[in-house]
């Protein structure tokens, strides 16, 4: 029970006053809050914590930077370095091409002569039938132009020298075959022919052969072959009786790689002979200027007898060959010698240096 009277208070403590101890940690987190030593430490720290940020961020484009730099000047190295290539290879092709341009001192120190190459015959029989073949009529006569165009030197008569108001008729070439080829100086050749002709008269129906033997003279150089001056007739020499002797017979010969160059010898007689394939033949000979085909005015039969002589330099062979070949339209089939120098590219693989007629010592 309680008494009346005095109530005695309670000892409480208000729970929003802080003891004196209290207060004390409490003044000195704030004094060390608010010390100038603490915040110029801050301030500092701030400060270092701002270069490192910037340094940061400005170290990927400075690395970045330097590495293209470095990129490009390893490619102005490189560049530097296939200029000079090109620039090596360059004088050495300029100088190939001088040597081939030149071809050549041989034994005697007589330039060899562009002209007497062996693609001239192939020149000269192209050239012969245009020459020969002479057809009455503007249009015809317009033609004929524009074809012995390809051939003739400039400033030589468009014509070559037909006179188209004499014609009283057609004349038409039917064969011919080269039978001696000159040197006539500096890359020019007097190449000579013989040719046969067909000529149908305007009022009667029969026709008449004629034989006829030109003089062609011929300027050949590292682009081809050029006719200089107007075909000239002639009558030819009778021949002398007069014996061959093959050349190379007292050499030794390589009967190793007799199969393997028989078997390149067909492949590019069936190329050679080809009247589709004109375009493949360049690529059995190293020099492009040299290159003439048949282009079907024969064809191809077989090769016959094969001799291969080792020559001085390494992994060339001066080759001696008989091929058989036949005419496309009376089926006759004849046998022709050819001669050449060759050059190994590897197993089974031959380039053709040289291609000519065989080399026979005239007794």
């Amino acid at each position: 029970m309680q008494k009346w009277g005095k109530v005695a208070k309670q000892k409480s403590e208000s729970s929003d006053k802080l003891s004196f101890r209290e207060r004390i940690a409490k003044w000195k987190e704030k004094k060390n809050i608010y010390s100038a030593k603490l915040l110029k430490r801050d301030e500092k720290e701030k400060t270092q914590e701002v270069k490192m940020i910037k340094r940061a961020t400005l170290k990927k484009p400075v690395v970045k930077r330097i590495w293209n730099i470095v990129a490009i000047f390893s490619l102005c190295i490189v560049a530097l370095g296939v200029y000079n290539a090109f620039r090596h290879n360059g004088k050495l092709e300029n100088l190939q091409n001088q040597i081939t341009a030149t071809k050549k001192v041989n034994a005697e120190g007589v330039q060899e002569n562009l002209a007497m190459r062996s693609g001239v015959e192939y020149f000269v029989q192209n050239f012969i039938k245009e020459y020969v073949t002479v057809k009455p009529g503007d249009e015809a006569q317009k033609g004929r132009q524009k074809i012995l165009s390809k051939y003739l030197a400039q400033g030589l008569d468009k014509d070559a020298g037909i006179d188209y108001q004499s014609l009283n008729g057609e004349q038409i070439y039917k064969g011919s075959r080269i039978l001696e080829v000159e040197s006539a100086g500096k890359n020019q050749a007097n190449v000579y022919v013989d040719v046969t002709t067909e000529f149908a008269p305007k009022d009667s129906p029969d026709k008449k052969q004629s034989r006829v033997y030109y003089l062609i003279r011929v300027y050949g150089s590292s682009d081809g072959y050029t006719i200089v001056d107007l075909p000239q007739p002639y009558m030819p020499k009778n021949g002398a009786n007069k014996s061959i002797q093959d050349r190379y017979a007292s050499l030794s010969k390589d009967m190793k790689s007799e199969q393997e160059v028989r078997k390149f010898l067909e492949s590019f007689f069936k190329t050679y002979t080809a009247k589709d394939r004109g375009d493949e033949i360049k690529f059995f000979f190293r020099n492009a200027a040299d290159i003439q085909s048949l282009q079907g005015l024969m064809e191809y039969v077989k090769v016959e007898d094969v001799k291969v002589y080792p020559m001085q330099k390494e992994k060339q062979f001066l080759v001696q060959c008989s091929v058989k070949l036949k005419q496309p339209v009376s089926g006759v089939i004849s046998e022709h010698s050819f001669e050449f120098t060759i050059d190994r590219k590897g197993e089974g693989k031959f380039e053709i240096l040289k291609m000519q007629p065989v080399s026979y010592e005239v007794k």
